[in-house]
């Protein structure tokens, strides 16, 4: 932060000053009736350029200034005195108002300016704003205190100038739990047996009226959560070249690693952009995934052959145990009819009824015993984990689990 003290000798013979690449008018501003002070304020672009700022008469709003949630914009004030006196104990704060109650206001500067001279100029070289957080309406308060060198009398100038703080893109992100049937013919098998893998996808939409370079965008993981992209064995998109036009969506994914019953927080995106070479930075909320539910029923499926050939029936025994606090009514297995439509070679098919009854009600601690009959058509390492289930009604809610089971088939 510096504060360069000019004279209008000074301004008169440099034409365009180096720290504000710009000539600087004397009184460009509107000042109070009766106030001897005027004041210019700017914004100091990333790139070292400044930018006059223009309010509206009527609204009291800069026309001209757009900044991003995210962003870190950095403001200049300049402060001429145009009267024929000293300036006495100058005294000066610039203050930001956040629109939201809940919010505190940020002293951004806040120090003397001494003696101002006649004619003389104070430039408040930056003034840094800490990264905006809030999509409202902001407001940048001026208060200027001295004493009149020929009165003596103390005055105040007051001003505030309100801009508004808009969201440069919208963000959308989904997960999505990969089924085990899944996992289980990929190269992600091993890490299947301790872990639940997720989809985490995030789709980001500009909203920023201008190109969108996206910088980086990373998935902050929460112990003991792991991820990493579909590209790199890394959790960060890094120097992402693509430039994101303005209304347009680009798409990313993460696979995600979770202990089974660890936690149900994932992590969180980090985004990093610039807009007209403006900067901004930020972070979303914790991304979550429901813990999986401890379902009341245990289910037991067991072959009653020993020998299991292709084209010859398979009875399974079906034992369903419930270890909940309350009874269970209507329990029914049920065959995936919609998979044996689909498959154009089926693997295995139910033989007689596809939804069978196993119990109109089983009491809370009990068990019941059933049986279905299959017949594989194929020969190898059958996977049923998708094609039988087991329907149940609890406390007048419908349930539906998955039956986990894998039979070897000889030819």
């Amino acid at each position: 932060m510096k504060v360069v003290f000019l004279t209008i000798q000074d301004f008169e013979t440099i034409k365009s000053l180096s720290l504000m690449n710009q000539s600087i008018p004397l009184s460009p501003g509107r000042s109070a009736d009766g106030q001897q002070l005027s004041l210019v304020i700017s914004r100091i672009c990333h790139d070292g350029n400044r930018i006059v700022l223009v309010e509206d008469l009527k609204t009291g709003i800069f026309s001209n200034l757009l900044v991003h949630l995210g962003e870190r914009p950095c403001f200049g004030v300049s402060i001429n005195n145009s009267t024929a006196f000293n300036l006495l104990e100058g005294m000066i704060k610039v203050e930001l108002y956040p629109s939201s109650s809940s919010s505190q206001v940020v002293i951004l500067y806040e120090g003397p300016l001494g003696i101002l001279a006649p004619g003389q100029i104070v430039i408040l070289e930056t003034l840094p704003v800490e990264e905006l957080r809030e999509a409202t309406q902001h407001s940048l308060s001026m208060t200027v205190q001295y004493k009149h060198g020929g009165s003596g009398e103390a005055k105040i100038l007051r001003k505030l100038y309100k801009f508004p703080v808009i969201a440069p893109f919208i963000l959308r992100t989904k997960a999505s739990l990969i089924p085990a049937q899944t996992v289980a013919q990929s190269e992600l098998a091993i890490d299947f047996l301790q872990n639940e893998i997720f989809i985490l996808e995030a789709q980001l939409q500009n909203l920023s009226s201008s190109d969108f370079s996206l910088k980086r965008l990373a998935l902050e993981t929460i112990e003991p959560v792991k991820a990493r992209t579909f590209v790199s064995l890394s959790s960060d998109f890094k120097e992402i070249s693509e430039i994101i036009g303005d209304d347009c969506s680009q798409q990313f994914a993460f696979l995600v690693m979770r202990p089974t019953g660890a936690i149900s927080a994932l992590g969180r995106l980090t985004v990093e952009w610039s807009t007209n070479g403006e900067p901004g930075h930020l972070q979303t909320a914790p991304i979550t995934f429901p813990l999986p539910i401890d379902d009341p029923i245990e289910v037991i499926i067991i072959p009653e052959a020993q020998d299991i050939k292709r084209g010859e029936l398979l009875p399974l025994l079906i034992i369903l145990q419930n270890k909940g606090q309350s009874d269970l009514s209507k329990c029914m297995v049920r065959y995936d009819c919609k998979l044996l439509k689909e498959a154009v070679n089926p693997q295995i098919i139910p033989y007689g009824l596809t939804d069978q009854l196993l119990g109109e009600s089983l009491p809370a601690g009990n068990s019941t015993r059933n049986k279905i009959t299959l017949l594989p058509l194929v020969s190898g390492l059958l996977d049923l984990n998708n094609i039988l289930w087991i329907d149940y009604i609890e406390a007048g809610h419908e349930y539906r689990i998955q039956c986990r089971l894998q039979i070897l088939v000889k030819s």
